[in-house]
C-alpha cells in the first residue's frame, strides 16, 4: 500500500512541517509492505486548508487505472493558525483518522461490487490509526 499526504494550503495555516513529518520516509514505509487486498493500491490523501469563505468542496475520487481513491481532508485555518505545532498536529491527525474510515467503507463495497476485487478497510483504518499515534509520539 502506497499512502501519499499532500496539501493545498496557506502559510497562515501553518502546516509545512507537519506535511514534512507526514511525509518522512520513515512514516511512508510504515504502510509500504502492507497489504489491504488488489482493489486499492495506493490512497492519496489531500489536506486542504484554505480561506473558509471560498467554500471548498470535499472531493473523493478513484482512478480504476491505478486503484488509487483520493480524498481531500478538509481543515479550518482558523483553527490551526493560533494553535502549537503539537495541537496542529493532534487536530489534522484527528481529521484525518475521523474522515477517512467513512470513505473507506463505502468504497470497500464499491470495488466489490464492480469485480475490482477485495480491499479489507478495518485493517487499513487499524494501521492508519496506529501510524497516527507513532506520528503524534514521535515514535519512527
Amino acid at each position: 500500500m502506497k499512502l501519499i499526504i499532500t496539501a493545498d494550503f496557506d502559510a497562515y495555516s501553518k502546516l509545512e512541517k507537519i506535511l514534512l513529518d507526514f511525509n518522512a520516509q520513515e512514516f511512508r514505509d510504515y504502510f509500504e509492505d502492507k497489504d489491504y487486498g488488489p482493489a486499492i493500491l495506493s490512497i492519496g490523501i489531500v489536506l486542504v486548508c484554505r480561506d473558509t469563505t471560498l467554500n471548498f468542496k470535499r472531493r473523493i475520487r478513484f482512478s480504476k487505472k491505478d486503484k488509487c481513491l483520493y480524498i481531500d481532508v478538509i481543515l479550518d485555518p482558523r483553527q490551526l493558525s493560533w494553535k502549537t505545532e503539537t495541537a496542529r498536529k493532534k487536530i489534522v491527525l484527528d481529521k484525518i483518522t475521523s474522515d477517512i474510515p467513512p470513505v473507506l467503507e463505502k468504497y470497500e463495497g464499491v470495488v466489490r461490487q464492480h469485480g475490482l476485487g477485495e480491499f479489507n478497510a478495518s485493517r487499513f483504518v487499524q494501521d492508519l490509526k496506529a501510524w497516527g499515534q507513532c506520528i503524534s509520539t514521535g515514535r519512527r
